[in-house]
């Protein structure tokens, strides 16, 4: 399996009451023979976020893509975890601020997967750039959603 490494987005986004937020942007790609079946999600290079639950949908599959507030009906995450030999998805996550009243960060993820045809599970990297802030507050000055040179 192989993912996109550098995150092409940068998400800046308030959470909602409960401190969580739905992202899918992560781009992974089966590229063996075999389906690839995503085991877990866990933040990699991140500070006050968990990652609730995730889903995967194939790129030619309508279903949620972008950023939104879990609760929003269009933002449903899919229970799909699995992957089809040579196809293209995008996996979806609930993520959470740890503690809801202060700002979090996340540059990438990791995704614990097993490739059907083989037994064990292998990791592997993918970028997710975003901050998540507590509900109702604005994005500061110094938040990496200002900063250009990052």
């Amino acid at each position: 399996m192989s993912t996109q490494t550098d995150a092409s987005s940068l998400v800046c986004s308030p959470s909602d009451e409960q401190g969580r937020i739905a992202i899918a942007q992560v781009r992974i790609h089966a590229d063996g023979t075999q389906p690839v079946l995503i085991r877990e999600v866990n933040p990699k290079k991140a500070d006050n976020i968990r990652i609730e639950s995730f889903g995967v949908i194939p790129d030619d599959e309508d279903g949620f893509r972008g950023v939104s507030l879990p609760s929003d009906p269009d933002a449903q995450i899919t229970t799909n975890h699995e992957v089809a030999a040579g196809e293209h998805a995008t996996v979806q996550l609930v993520m959470s601020l740890v503690s809801p009243l202060k700002s979090g960060v996340i540059k990438s993820v990791e995704l614990q997967y097993d490739d059907l045809g083989r037994t064990g599970s292998e990791t592997a990297t993918a970028g997710l750039r975003a901050q998540v802030f507590p509900a109702g507050e604005a994005v500061p000055d110094d938040s990496m959603c200002e900063l250009t040179d990052e």
